[in-house]
Parts: structure tokens; sequence; C-alpha cells
């Protein structure tokens, strides 16, 4: 099938005006102008007014919380993530699942693709399937005490993984994610770095997200030491910075993925960029919770490898990553005073190609080339907000929104088009999703 649209935007080269894709087998054999002319037996369907361009990657997302949204509001962050914590104990995995279901569908409703998830349940891989997504998912583990031992907590991670993996389908993978330095002990840490790089799993973990996070490791103070203490737990100052502890743990960097990093210092720099360390940046629920604005420019400047992720539905609601390309914009020439700090066409890129290198996946996917899996979406650009369009990177940053997908392909099929979804029920996702939610009122 060959797909033609106004533009056609491959990324990796520039936009095609009255562009064409031709699509066979799952996989992309040639874009360019005029290939119906030379394949006249090639159906083609003519999308009109829009852009053809790689499925979006949302590289840091909890689809787990999906049910979450709204459920707590206006809470500074380390009482907000504990909320979350004790709402989640009245969900069983069922609950989960349904939560998950309706996060992938939200995503693909939204020319999301491929995900980097972090989950505690596991659910999440069962729902990429189901729906479609690619990515890479990764099971939650969280110990705190530092006196604990976690030796059989981490069997268990790792036999959980292996069981996740044997199921999870050709194109998600399945690795681990210790939450963050302040939800892991030394010991854990240690552990699922002995796993990981036994294992060659990859790993994602949140990093340098709030100051809080910052006086916990540094200086063992402030709000998260002052709740540990309440548990008589011995806490230790280490005298140095997120990125740089975890980087004197041992950490496999290569295989890292660190979200949010907001609280980087020139020298954790130094470590992310000289490690190949991914980030993960998710800048409306940095802003939703209140914790800051991370420095995306100078990340990007440094050559670190760099994606787009909304995070979860609880600090940001509608997991649209048209408007997190607009805020991550928007909010770095904001905190700059400069227009030069970021634009349309370089989020665009961190959104698709810097996604795929984030999970690993850049030669398979990311932008439209022939050989590359057919994970492709098309975006209306006849909406008064963007028309005329005659920069489809400003008008899809700048003007569009998840409600202007008007189709989402992955391998080749057609998951999402017009409203309607191909290999799940919307209506019954929606009707399970509501009945657990009941559970959290």
């Amino acid at each position: 099938m060959i797909y033609r649209a106004h533009f056609v935007l491959p990324i990796t080269r520039d936009p095609i005006e009255s562009g064409e894709v031709l699509v066979r087998d799952g996989k992309i054999q040639a874009i360019g102008l005029d290939l119906a002319a030379s394949l006249p037996d090639e159906p083609v369907e003519d999308l009109g007014h829009a852009v053809i361009l790689p499925g979006l990657i949302n590289v840091h997302t909890h689809l787990d919380y999906t049910i979450m949204r709204n459920m707590v509001e206006n809470q500074p962050f380390f009482p907000w993530i504990r909320r979350l914590t004790e709402l989640g104990g009245r969900l069983d995995y069922e609950d989960w699942l349904a939560s998950a279901r309706l996060g992938a569908l939200q995503l693909i409703r939204s020319g999301v693709t491929c995900i980097g998830d972090s989950t505690f349940s596991g659910a999440v891989v069962e729902a990429a399937k189901e729906a479609g997504l690619c990515g890479t998912i990764y099971l939650e583990t969280f110990g705190s005490d530092p006196s604990a031992e976690y030796e059989q907590q981490v069997e268990a991670l790792a036999e959980r993984v292996h069981e996740l993996n044997s199921n999870a389908g050709d194109r998600v993978s399945v690795g681990v994610s210790p939450h963050s330095v302040y939800t892991s002990s030394e010991k854990l840490l240690r552990l699922v770095i002995d796993l990981v790089t036994d294992e060659g799993l990859p790993v994602a973990l949140h990093v340098a997200e709030t100051q809080e996070e910052i006086a916990f490791i540094k200086s063992a103070e402030g709000l998260i030491a002052d709740y540990y203490k309440t548990f008589n737990f011995d806490l230790k100052a280490r005298g140095k910075t997120p990125v740089e502890y975890l980087h004197e743990l041992g950490l496999p960097s290569s295989k890292t993925v660190a979200a949010h990093c907001v609280h980087v210092t020139e020298a954790d720099l130094d470590i992310l960029a000289e490690e190949q360390v991914r980030v993960a940046h998710c800048p409306k629920s940095n802003a939703k919770l209140g914790v800051g604005t991370a420095p995306l420019t100078e990340i990007v400047q440094r050559g670190i490898i760099t994606g787009i992720g909304t995070d979860s539905a609880a600090s940001d609601d509608n997991l649209d990553m048209f408007e997190e390309m607009r805020f991550a914009v928007l909010a770095q020439r904001a905190v700059k005073e400069n227009v030069e700090a970021m634009n349309a066409q370089r989020v665009l890129e961190l959104a698709t190609m810097g996604g795929a290198a984030v999970l690993g996946l850049d030669l398979e996917i990311g932008s439209l080339e022939p050989g590359k899996q057919a994970d492709m979406i098309a975006v209306d650009l006849s909406s008064p907000s963007v028309f005329p369009s005659t920069d489809p990177y400003s008008a899809l940053v700048y003007g569009c929104s998840a409600s202007d997908v008007l189709m989402t392909m992955i391998d080749g099929e057609i998951v999402y088009r017009a409203g309607k979804y191909s290999r799940v029920d919307s209506g019954e996702i929606k009707r399970q999703a509501a009945l657990s939610a009941t559970k959290l009122y």
C-alpha cells in the first residue's frame, strides 16, 4: 500500500511535499515522490492535507497509574507520591491491567507507537502486547530499609522479568527499575546492578527529580529523610549527587535510562555524557508537581541521548505527546530567555529518533526509512489552528494535539483510525477502568 499526504516527514531528511510512503509486510519499502507512477498496480490511500511521520515514542510513562488521574492534586512531590502508593494498595492485578489498558488506548489514540514504561504490577506488558505497542517495559522494585536483606526480593524480580519476557512478544522487552535512590537502599541497588550487569537487562530509574532527593542522598536531610527517620532507619549522608552516587555504585550506564534529571550539575552532565546514559525528559509532569525545569538545552548540547516522556496520568493527565513537545520548547525558551534555546524541529527529533535511541531501537524505528518497521502516524493539518501549514515541524509542535491524529500504524497494521481501534474494544476498556477506579474513591 502507498500512503500519500500533503507532507511526509522522514525526520532524517527534509520534509517531502506531496510525498508518498510504500509499506509492505510491516516494513517501509520506499519514500519519496510519485511512487505510484512506477507502481501502477499498488493501491494508494491519499490522506489529504495531513503529515505522515514516524510514530511518537514516549520514553517514560507509568500506564499502571492511568486511573489515578485527578486523584491527588495540588500536593508537593513527596506527599503526592506517598499518597499514590497508599491508593495503589487498594488495587489488584486486574485493576492495574484495566488501568494500563486505558493508558495504552490513550497513547495509541494520540500517535504513540512505542513506550518506555515503568510498572510495579507488570500489567503493562500484557496491555502493550494487546494494543500492539512496542518498546521496553521496566519492572519496578522498591526497598528503602538500609538494614534489610534483599536477595530473595531480587531473585523473585529476576524470575518475574524472565516470565514477562517469555510472554511479551517480539517487539516488547522487559527490564528492571530500582525506582530511585530514595526508595532503594544501597544493598538493593547493588543487587539490582549485579542482576542487570550479569543478564544484560535494560534499566531505568528516576534521577535528580527533586531538591528533596538531592538533600536526602547528599546530606540525609529534608522531607524524605525526616519521613524515613520515623522508622528509625540509619541513614547515611553520601556527600554526592544522585548521578555521582549511582556512578560510584557502578550502574551500567549505556543500558540506563535516567528519567527527569531536573537538578543536575555540570559534573553530573559530564558523567551522563561520558557514560552514555540516556535521559527521559518529562517537562509537563515536572511543572505540574512543581519540582523545576530540567536543563534540556544543556543536556542536548552535551550530546546526551535524550527522548521525551509524559510520565503518568497522575501527574500529566492527558498523556499528549504534542503538548509535551510544545511545553518542552516553550519552557526552555522561557527559562533561558532565549528563542534559540530549543525549537520545533529539534524537539520532534527527540520525540522520534531520540526516543528510539534512548530505548536502543533506532535501527528499527524513529524515522521513515526503507527497511525500518512501518510504525508511523498521520496527523491532520486542516484544522483552523494549523491551517495553512508551510512548516510541518512548527505545525505539529505548536498547533497540533492528540485529537488531530488521523491514523496510528504499528508494524504496518493500522491500530487506530478516525476514532476506531482495530485490536481492542475501547468501550469495554473504559468500562473496566471505571469499575477499578471506584476502589480509589
